[in-house]
């Protein structure tokens, strides 16, 4: 599976930043509020804001 396929479910409904943005970052949706996981590291990151910057949020 994809990591943007993962943002793919009903439970995704926030629109900043985009699930392309979170995916090209190299994070995947946890499934559930709006908890991502760094594919390369395996850290959790939450409560995005609307300025948030994936590329820049977490190295």
């Amino acid at each position: 599976m994809e990591r943007q396929e993962t943002f793919n479910s009903n439970a995704w409904t926030y629109t900043s930043p985009t699930a392309h943005d979170l995916a090209e970052a190299g994070f995947f949706y946890a499934g559930y509020e709006n908890v991502v996981i760094c594919f390369y590291c395996g850290g959790s990151l939450k409560r995005w804001g609307a300025n948030d910057n994936p590329t820049i949020e977490h190295c």
